[in-house]
C-alpha cells in the first residue's frame, strides 16, 4: 500500500530531505569558495614570482649581493624548481666570479637546453676540470642532435695542446670505455663477413681509444689480421705532394691529426707520419710537427716510435704538457716500477711549471701511485685537494686513492 501526501511518515521525511539538501549545497559552496582562494592564492603567487624574477633580473648585474640573494631565497620558497631561477643565479655566480657555484647552478638545471650545457661546460673549462669537460663534451658530440657550437667547442678544447691527449690516458675515466665491448663485437663482425678494410679501421679506433687497457691490447692481438693483404701502399709521389703541401700549411697538420683522433683511418695515419717524417727537419718550429709524430705513433700502435718522438719533443720543450701526458700513456707497468721512473719525472715536472694543469697534476699523482709511492701519491692527492677544494678532479683522485 503505498503513502500518500497525507501520510504522516511522508511529512516527517520532508525536513531531514531539507537538511540533506542544506548539507550538500553548503559542502558545494565550500568547495567553490576554497577552490577560489587556492586559485586566487595561486594567482598572487605568480604574479609575485614574476615581479620578483623581474627584479633578480634587474639585480643580478648590480653589486647588490644581500638583495641578489633575499631575492634567490624567496623564488626557492615559491618555485624551487623554475627554469629562469637556476639561469640567473648562475649569471650572478659568474658576474662575482664564483664559478664552480656557477656551474652547480647549471648541472642542477631541470630543464637543460644546449646553451645552460654550452655555459656549463665552458665555466668547467674556466675553473681547471677541462678533462671532466672534454669528456662530457665528447660523449655529447656523439649524438646526432649535437648543435653545431658543442662540435665547434670540442674542436677548440682539442686544440689546446694541454688537453688534447687526456681523453687516451687513463682508460677507466674515459667516457667511451663503456663502449668498447660494442667496438669489438662490431670488428668480429666485419671480420666475419671477411670486411677486412671495416675491420681494420675498428680495430685501429680500438687501439687508439683503449691502447693503454691491457685487456684490449690482448684482444687485439688475438685477432692477427693479414696486415699486408688489402694494405694499398701510398706512392713515394704523393707522400711528396702531401709534404710539400703541408711544409707550407703547417697550420692543418694539428687539424688533421684531429681529425684522425676522432675517426681513425690506419692508411690516412701512415701516409701522415710519412710525410710529417719528410718536412719535420725542415720546419724552423718543428715542435707541432713531432707533437702530431708522437700522437700518430700511438694511434698506429707503435709505442716506441712514439717513444722516440715525444723524447725529441721534450728536448725541444722541456715542459710540453702534451708531451707529458703522451709519454706517461706510452709507459707501461714495467716501467713504471723501474728506477729512475723517466715518465714520472717529466709529469712532476711539468705539474710544478703548469700548477693549474689538473690533467697533468692527476697524471703524476697516478704514476706515483703505480710505481709503487703510494705514500708520496696519497700526500700529494691530499694537498692538492686542500689547495682546490671546489676542482672535481683533484677530488676525483683522493677519493680513489683513499679507497
Amino acid at each position: 500500500m503505498g503513502r500518500t501526501p497525507a501520510d504522516p511518515s511522508h511529512r516527517r521525511r520532508g525536513p531531514i530531505r531539507r537538511w540533506l539538501d542544506a548539507r550538500r549545497h553548503s559542502r558545494r559552496a565550500a568547495q567553490q569558495s576554497r577552490r577560489q582562494r587556492q586559485t586566487a592564492h595561486h594567482d598572487a603567487r605568480r604574479a609575485e614570482l614574476r615581479d620578483l624574477l623581474a627584479d633578480l633580473v634587474d639585480a643580478v648585474d648590480s653589486t647588490e649581493a644581500a638583495r641578489v640573494a633575499a631575492l634567490i631565497r624567496r623564488i626557492i620558497r615559491i618555485d624551487p624548481h623554475h627554469p629562469r631561477l637556476f639561469g640567473l643565479a648562475a649569471r650572478w655566480a659568474i658576474h662575482r666570479n664564483n664559478l664552480a657555484q656557477a656551474v652547480r647552478w647549471l648541472d642542477a638545471h631541470p630543464h637543460p637546453t644546449d646553451d645552460t650545457r654550452l655555459l656549463a661546460l665552458l665555466l668547467q673549462c674556466r675553473t681547471g676540470d677541462k678533462a671532466l669537460a672534454h669528456l662530457q663534451l665528447s660523449d655529447w658530440c656523439r649524438s646526432p642532435d649535437a648543435p653545431a657550437t658543442a662540435h665547434a667547442l670540442l674542436a677548440t678544447l682539442d686544440d689546446q695542446t694541454d688537453l688534447a691527449p687526456t681523453s687516451q690516458a687513463d682508460p677507466a675515466t674515459r667516457t667511451g670505455a663503456v663502449h668498447a665491448p660494442a667496438w669489438q663485437a662490431h670488428a668480429l663482425q666485419c671480420v666475419a663477413r671477411d670486411d677486412l678494410d671495416a675491420a681494420k679501421s675498428q680495430i685501429g679506433l680500438l687501439a687508439h681509444r683503449f691502447s693503454a687497457d691491457p685487456s684490449i691490447n690482448a684482444w687485439l692481438k688475438s685477432l692477427e689480421l693479414d696486415q699486408t693483404a688489402h694494405d694499398q701502399p701510398v706512392s713515394v709521389a704523393i707522400v711528396d705532394e702531401l709534404a710539400g703541401q703541408l711544409l707550407d700549411r703547417t697550420h692543418v697538420i694539428g687539424v688533421l691529426v684531429r681529425a684522425q683522433r676522432h675517426q681513425p683511418q690506419p692508411a690516412q695515419i701512415d701516409l701522415l707520419r710519412r710525410a710529417l717524417r719528410r718536412l719535420v727537419d725542415d720546419l724552423p718550429e718543428p715542435l707541432p710537427a713531432v707533437e702530431a709524430l708522437a700522437e700518430l705513433s700511438i694511434m698506429a700502435a707503435d709505442p716506441d716510435e712514439a717513444r722516440r718522438w715525444i723524447e725529441r719533443g721534450l728536448a725541444i720543450s722541456p715542459y710540453s704538457a702534451k708531451l707529458a701526458l703522451m709519454l706517461n700513456q706510452v709507459s707501461d707497468a714495467a716501467e713504471a716500477e723501474s728506477r729512475p721512473n723517466v715518465a714520472l719525472s717529466v709529469l712532476r715536472r711539468c705539474a710544478d711549471a703548469h700548477p693549474s694543469y689538473p690533467d697533468v697534476r692527476r697524471a703524476m699523482i697516478l704514476r706515483c701511485r703505480d710505481a709503487g709511492l703510494n705514500q708520496i701519491a696519497l700526500q700529494e692527492a691530499r694537498r692538492w685537494a686542500d689547495q682546490a677544494p671546489d676542482l672535481h678532479t683533484a677530488q676525483q683522485v683522493l677519493r680513489e686513492l683513499a679507497a
